[in-house]
């Protein structure tokens, strides 16, 4: 059992089995808290709900499972290096930031948060909202992926630059 910093040196070969305390438990309420966003991600099951409540940056891609939510608090910030997969849930109520291709199979809500930016493709299949403030002023759209075009949705042929749906 290790308790504090293990570290494994280049070409060093531990025996045996390792083991190690990558997570607390609370008696009282049951809340897990985990020491690092994938832990927690790795453990999650259906049901769980993730609460980031400070700057987590994640390298490599990674997928949030169906079932699963993930909620940026007020003061927390999701920093995705690589792609997102949202089959579960994705609520901001702080800032998130993806650099790579985004895919949105089940929910994403970005309503209460004060940042989001994507800077590579996102492909919805589930639903995304999405909200854009200006002082008092606020407006919200959904998006979600449908089996056919909906005919009332249409560009209008002369619509011109301004590109006004009829």
């Amino acid at each position: 059992n290790v308790k504090g910093t293990f570290i494994v040196k280049v070409d060093a070969t531990c025996n045996g089995t390792l083991t190690y305390n990558a997570m607390s438990k609370d008696s009282e309420t049951g809340d897990v808290t985990y020491y690092g966003f994938l832990a927690a991600l790795n453990n999650a099951k259906e049901g769980d709900v993730i609460e980031i409540s400070k700057k987590t940056e994640v390298e490599d891609s990674f997928t949030i499972p169906a079932g699963v939510t993930i909620k940026v608090l007020d003061d927390g910030e999701l920093i995705a290096k690589k792609n997102l997969n949202v089959a579960g849930t994705l609520i901001n109520e702080g800032k998130v930031s993806v650099a790579g291709e985004t895919t949105v199979s089940g929910k994403v809500d970005l309503t209460e948060g004060t940042s989001a930016t994507f800077t590579d493709d996102i492909t919805v299949s589930g639903e995304m909202k999405i909200e854009a403030k200006a002082g008092a002023l606020r407006d919200e759209i959904s998006i979600r992926k449908v089996d056919k075009p909906n005919p009332d949705y249409k560009l209008g042929k002369d619509a011109g630059n301004a590109g006004d749906w009829v």
